[in-house]
């Protein structure tokens, strides 16, 4: 994704821009502890701390869509490993376990409204409802935050699905985590990219003064 200052063009992971448009704009606008997780083609984690976002050495930090479930008999991710989360709960799993289903490739949107009269694919995204639970329980019992955020096409689940994850979610969370724990689904949606990326271009001004200044300010 990138944003602009100063025709200066800023460029940062498509997660991480979402999580800053929650934190500008969205459900995280007064909290400054929290995780992002997103369902998209692939599968996303961001985390973000009173420091900022969390980053790691290489930018690469929170690839939690990569963690192996079953790196012996799990299905190939699209990394190269076998068993990953991801390969289990995204739109590039719900495509290829609906793939003899379609003559071509439909969006994710499309097979989730499709699962509203087929009890087939409902039964397909109700599991894979679980393993965001799975996945989002680990989360949590890693990085302890106030708020866990849920953005991309799992917000357009039915009560049903998301009371599948949050039922998950409290079988596996450690019971310590959950008083102060609120869990949350994007109002943003697809608008969080956008707003981040606005979001990201506001706040690298606000930390490179020299980007708006000059090298040379002095106040």
């Amino acid at each position: 994704v990138v944003g602009h200052v100063q025709g200066i063009e800023l460029m940062d992971n498509d997660v991480k821009v979402i999580a800053l448009g929650e934190k500008w704009f969205g459900q995280a606008k007064d909290i400054n502890d929290f995780v992002l997780f997103y369902t998209g083609y692939g599968l996303g984690v961001s985390v973000m701390t009173n420091d900022g976002l969390y980053r790691g050495s290489e930018n690469y930090a929170s690839e939690f869509g990569h963690t192996v479930i079953d790196p012996v008999n799990g299905p190939e991710c699209s990394c190269g490993n076998k068993g990953c989360l991801q390969a289990y709960a995204s739109g590039s799993a719900l495509l290829r376990d609906l793939k003899h289903r379609y003559e071509t490739e439909p969006s994710i949107y499309d097979i989730i409204k499709d699962s509203e009269n087929d009890s087939e694919i409902y039964e397909i995204i109700k599991k894979q409802a679980w393993y965001i639970g799975i996945g989002a329980a680990n989360i949590i019992n890693v990085f302890n935050p106030s708020e866990l955020i849920f953005n991309g096409y799992v917000t357009s689940f039915n009560d049903e699905l998301k009371k599948i994850i949050l039922d998950t979610i409290d079988t596996y969370c450690l019971k310590s985590m959950k008083p102060q724990l609120k869990i949350v689904f994007s109002k943003l949606d697809s608008e969080a990219v956008n707003k981040g990326a606005a979001a990201l271009s506001v706040s690298n001004l606000y930390n490179s003064p020299s980007l708006f200044f000059g090298e040379d300010y002095d106040l």
